[in-house]
């Protein structure tokens, strides 16, 4: 789903109050060390409330509010992301304009990038540098990761999303235009732009060098698109009807099988284009965020519930049998393997 549409079902539920649902806390003696799976909390939006909730895959434990119980002081307002950058994890925080850098041992506070306008994404493009994706600057930021600032931007056409780093070579969705960006990550100049379907919004690399890119369509109109895209010479070469607004592409780690957010957890064989199956129904839950473990396969997909209350965090195996399922922070969709 869109951010824009999670802005507006959220507005009129800003001046509700968080409460205390599910466990509490687990502090460990070894903080961050002790857990393997981060997820990123959204919060509601404008009342910064956004967390980060940590959970033990093995013990089936989970801490909720784990940067505000190590830092003392609250995350901020709508956590988007998470990353790992040379050993410390990067968390996006969209609507307070910033991302936190925290040590990936203890999770206590390293640095702050501010001066974004709507962060989306962070990945490193080159050994110094990352690009930051953005819903309202028209641009990417590049941040120098030695200094932890902004150093120049590469003007785009609209809000930017997903980013695809291939050697040298940078990949950028950029919903507002529906274009697929081509940087050169060295000297950060377009290289070329190719148009998609509605609304890209995420892309993964298959087995065979092809890119894949999740378009959620047009607001309303249920007409999202698969597009297949030959990195090799920058072109288009499939486009996959869903008739539906997906979100939230993955894929194996052998990069087989593509897995998207379409009620239910839908999945596909990339050598079997267009032959769609339902790998984990939704029964009601609203599936929110979606990532796929590279070692063990199994399947993470949280759930947001109403949009106020703490959401859920369901663990299921590679054939989609539930294997244990923790409460979490409001709006848990960023999720990040440690």
């Amino acid at each position: 789903m869109k951010k824009i549409t999670i802005i507006i079902s959220v507005l009129a539920l800003v001046g509700c109050r968080k409460e205390e649902v599910g466990p509490q806390p687990i502090v460990p003696a070894n903080p961050i060390s002790y857990f393997n799976v981060l997820v990123g909390c959204e919060g509601n939006f404008g009342s910064s409330n956004g967390s980060v909730s940590a959970y033990d895959r093995v013990n089936n434990e989970v801490s909720n509010n784990y940067f505000e119980q190590v830092n003392n002081f609250v995350l901020g307002d709508v956590v988007q992301f998470i990353e790992e950058i040379n050993g410390d994890i990067h968390v996006v925080v969209n609507n307070s304009g910033k991302i936190e850098i925290v040590d990936s041992a203890d999770f206590s506070l390293k640095g702050t990038v501010n001066g974004f306008s709507s962060p989306r994404e962070i990945k490193k493009v080159n050994n110094d540098e990352a690009y930051v994706t953005d819903l309202f600057s028209n641009s990417i930021q590049v941040v120098d990761l030695q200094s932890r600032s902004i150093t120049s931007s590469i003007n785009v056409s609209g809000w930017t999303e997903s980013i695809l780093v291939i050697d040298t070579i940078t990949y950028v969705a950029c919903p507002g235009s529906s274009l697929i960006y081509k940087i050169n990550s060295n000297n950060h100049q377009l290289i070329d732009s190719l148009a998609v379907g509605d609304s890209p919004m995420n892309m993964i690399l298959d087995k065979n060098n092809d890119l894949w890119v999740l378009c959620a369509g047009s607001w309303g109109s249920n007409n999202g698109t698969l597009e297949r895209v030959a990195i090799t010479n920058f072109s288009h070469q499939e486009t996959v009807s869903l008739n539906s607004s997906p979100s939230k592409l993955c894929i194996d780690a052998d990069g087989e099988f593509i897995f998207w957010i379409d009620g239910g957890v839908k999945k596909m064989d990339i050598d079997q284009s267009g032959t769609i199956t339902e790998q984990i129904p939704s029964n009601g839950k609203y599936f929110y965020g979606l990532s796929i473990h590279d070692q063990s396969g199994e399947i993470y997909v949280t759930d947001a519930v109403d949009f106020v209350q703490s959401g859920w965090l369901f663990r299921y195996d590679d054939s989609g049998f539930l294997l244990d399922s923790v409460n979490t922070g409001i709006n848990p969709q960023a999720l990040f393997f440690k």
